[in-house]
């Protein structure tokens, strides 16, 4: 995967590189979760998004707060 990885990266502009390495706004994650079709299952535990979007009030912070940690990890360990 590295290797498609690094190749792309030979593709991209400076410009879009910087766009496209930039942490995700919580906004970003609330409008991704809103494009997703409501039956379709986030993972192995097979959790609709019809449920998130349900119970966003509740649930939506906590839900932001763990794809921004996610987010953060992933950057730090593979950057």
């Amino acid at each position: 995967m590295w290797v498609v990885i690094l190749f792309v990266g030979v593709l991209i502009t400076q410009k879009y590189k910087g766009e496209l390495e930039r942490p995700f706004t919580r906004e970003e994650v609330v409008e991704a979760l809103n494009m997703m079709h409501p039956t379709k299952a986030l993972g192995i535990d097979d959790t609709s998004t019809h449920l998130y979007h349900q119970l966003w009030e509740v649930v939506g912070n906590e839900v932001t707060n763990f794809v921004l940690r996610v987010e953060v990890n992933y950057l730090y360990h593979f950057s």
